[in-house]
């Protein structure tokens, strides 16, 4: 049984882009809330890539903001203590730098954050999802020096300048597994059945303000906790969907098919019509329900 990230760590990022200026202005008070949207704790038939999708509402109204997710996705039961193979331990996660830059368009309104874990040779076995989401940056109201921790609202996330919404070094657990015979990934009816949700498969705030950093001028925002909405993701849901199984088959090598029924990559072509390699990653960009697909080294 081999488990491995994909060659060129096939993280894509999906955002359903607003037709605007390329420095939208912030609309605050706004709700900012990271869901994990797939896999449930479920059971599922295995497949040769196994998609691990996150949700961001409301990017758009509180860019530029630096935020990162974790995601750690391992065996379950892998041993702690004993050095883990490759396969066992893949760090997926958001990183600021996998976000537009300050400088260029805003994020919409729904972002997408879906690597993809290969797991070859019809995987079957238990799997643990670790993520914790974090804001690098944090301020508070009537105050202009976030290092203050007078001002520190420990009820919140830990540390007196920063935010993650799980209590200091831990991660939010989500569990899955994968046997023959169970049922098939399906992202679309996934979202759309707008499960209950919990601090392990979400997290929200509201920003009411976004000061700057004391120290490099970064955007440092001013929050307060709040309760996940569900459903805020169903809208997107069909087109999501749509655009991870095209993401997966060009990872398969596939021009068509069901990613969720493949458990190897479809055979390389030598003509000049073969696909491209995958050493190449990709964004799409979605403006009502035209797709717009490009590729970038």
């Amino acid at each position: 049984m081999t488990m491995k990230l994909t060659n060129f760590f096939f993280a894509l990022l999906y955002s359903l882009l607003s037709v605007g200026s390329a420095l939208a202005e912030r609309n605050l008070p706004a709700d900012l809330q990271i869901e994990l949207l797939f896999p449930r704790n479920e059971t599922y038939v295995p497949t040769q890539y196994f998609p691990i999708i996150f949700g961001i509402n409301n990017l758009d109204a509180v860019w530029p903001l630096r935020l990162r997710i974790q995601i750690l996705v391992q065996t379950a039961y892998s041993n702690p203590n004993i050095t883990r193979p490759y396969w066992q331990y893949m760090d997926v996660g958001l990183q600021s730098g996998d976000l537009p830059a300050d400088d260029e368009q805003a994020p919409g309104k729904h972002f997408f954050h879906f690597p993809t874990v290969n797991m070859t040779n019809g995987t079957t076995d238990s799997f643990n999802i670790l993520w914790s989401a974090t804001l690098p940056n944090r301020c508070f109201v009537n105050e202009t020096d976030p290092y203050n921790p007078d001002s520190l609202d420990r009820s919140i996330g830990y540390g007196e300048n920063w935010w993650k919404n799980a209590p200091g070094h831990s991660s939010r657990l989500v569990q899955f597994s994968t046997a023959q015979g169970a049922q098939r990934p399906d992202i679309e009816a996934s979202v759309n059945s707008c499960p209950e949700l919990d601090d392990e498969t979400s997290a929200a705030i509201r920003i009411t303000e976004v000061k700057s950093h004391i120290g490099d001028g970064a955007p440092c925002p001013v929050f307060e906790p709040l309760n996940s909405i569900k459903c805020v993701f169903q809208s997107s849901a069909k087109e999501l969907a749509a655009n991870v199984s095209t993401a997966i088959l060009h990872d398969l090598g596939c021009e068509e098919g069901d990613w969720q029924t493949m458990t190897a990559p479809c055979p390389r072509k030598t003509n000049g019509g073969s696909l491209k390699s995958s050493s190449l990653g990709m964004r799409w960009t979605v403006l009502g329900l035209v797709v717009a697909a490009s590729t970038v080294v």
